[in-house]
């Protein structure tokens, strides 16, 4: 006597489901990958003095001065002028590039300064 068979039947597909991008979804997409966005590039600026020399050399112009700002926020001071920018840029960039610096942050600009 033979064995019987076990029939599995797979059941019929009534109807693809296509998904539609709907401008709802479009505008919600666009505002969760803004938001990513923006908390990458704060991540730097977070550190304040603490941001790594190697970390300020890879920022670009933008997330520079949003983490002057966020310094002087810690600092409780206002909101620098452009060449307050300009210089903190300066004096960071020449710090972070001295392969002599004694910390390695941003923060070692304050205890390197000729007294």
């Amino acid at each position: 006597m033979a064995a019987a068979q076990r029939v599995v039947e797979r059941p019929q597909n009534r109807g693809s489901r296509t998904s539609k991008i709907t401008p709802g979804r479009f505008v919600g997409a666009l505002l969760v990958g803004g938001a990513v966005a923006l908390l990458a590039t704060a991540c730097g600026s977070s550190l304040g003095w603490n941001t790594p020399c190697s970390t300020w050399q890879s920022m670009d112009n933008a997330d520079q001065q949003s983490t002057i700002v966020a310094i002087n926020q810690q600092a409780g001071l206002a909101t620098p002028n452009s060449s307050d920018f300009s210089e903190f840029q300066r004096l960071a960039d020449d710090y972070c590039s001295d392969p002599f610096v004694n910390m390695p942050t941003i923060e070692g600009m304050l205890n390197s300064r000729p007294s």
